[in-house]
């Protein structure tokens, strides 16, 4: 399931891509306590390729890639997997 016209397009992208081996859609819900604000969000996409690596989409247009919050929300969910990533 895609709930916009870019997350269609991602999703176009990776089911011809031929290192692709798994597509889950808004495959889990990131949560993290930051000082008093409880901060919350659903990635759009996650890819397995072939070679064990994973790929997490976050799909925004490119017009909204200068507001703040966006580019917070992308900074933490990369600090949060990254850490999460590390401790396996």
């Amino acid at each position: 399931m895609h709930e916009s016209l870019l997350e269609l397009d991602w999703l176009w992208l990776a089911d011809f891509a031929p290192n692709t081996t798994r597509i889950a859609t808004q495959p889990f819900h990131l949560q993290e306590q930051d000082g008093a604000h409880l901060r919350r969000h659903v990635l759009d996409i996650q890819l397995e390729h072939s070679n064990g690596s994973n790929t997490l989409v976050d799909a925004n247009p490119a017009t909204r890639l200068s507001d703040k919050r966006v580019q917070e929300q992308f900074s933490w969910s990369a600090r949060l997997c990254g850490r999460k990533a590390g401790a396996t």
